[in-house]
Order: C-alpha cells, then sequence, then structure tokens
C-alpha cells in the first residue's frame, strides 16, 4: 500500500526556476487554504539537468525549504529523469555505450 500521504493533493510542474519560486507556490497555496500534501520540483533543480547533480546557485537552500515542508506537515519528492547525456562527465556515456547498456 502506498503511504496515506501519496494519496493526498500534489503540486508539480516544469519550470519552478528556483527554490523561492517554489517556496512563493507553497506559500500561496497555505494562505489560500488550499490543501496540498505535497511539492514536487522536476529537473529545474539539476545542473543543465544532469543527474545527481543540485543547482546551488539557485537552489541552494533547498534542504531548508525541504525542513520548512514537514514542519507544515508537508512532504517534497523531486523528480530524477535517469539520463545520461552525451555531454555528461567525462567517460559516463562511452563506457555506458562500450557496455551497451544504453539502447
Amino acid at each position: 500500500m502506498p503511504p496515506y500521504w501519496g494519496l493526498g493533493f500534489h503540486l508539480c510542474r516544469w519550470g519552478y526556476e528556483t527554490v523561492d519560486g517554489t517556496r512563493k507556490v507553497t506559500d500561496r497555496m497555505r494562505n489560500a487554504k488550499i490543501p496540498q500534501d505535497v511539492q514536487w520540483n522536476d529537473i529545474d533543480y539539476a545542473v543543465a539537468y544532469k543527474d545527481c547533480t543540485l543547482n546551488k546557485k539557485v537552489f541552494g537552500d533547498l534542504l531548508k525549504f525541504i525542513d520548512e515542508l514537514h514542519n507544515n506537515g508537508q512532504h517534497y519528492i523531486h523528480i530524477v529523469d535517469p539520463g545520461i547525456a552525451a555531454d555528461s562527465a567525462p567517460g559516463t556515456f562511452d563506457l555506458g555505450k562500450k557496455m551497451d547498456i544504453l539502447n
């Protein structure tokens, strides 16, 4: 069974370009008394949309924001798009091609 909060009200979209932008949305939801159990971020948080990265310039206080959500009884999920770009870390794409795991 999924967690109870997983069945609740979620908000997700592409285009939250900063953690402050995401925070403003959740604040507006709370101020308008619109129920929201979960806030999502699409891959806007990543450096050049690369896996396992966090753009600290615009999402630097993401952990503080997540704590704020938790303190309000909310949850946070960030989307992970498991893709390896040809211009990713040196050798990652080439190794994947060599191992024949990227097809």
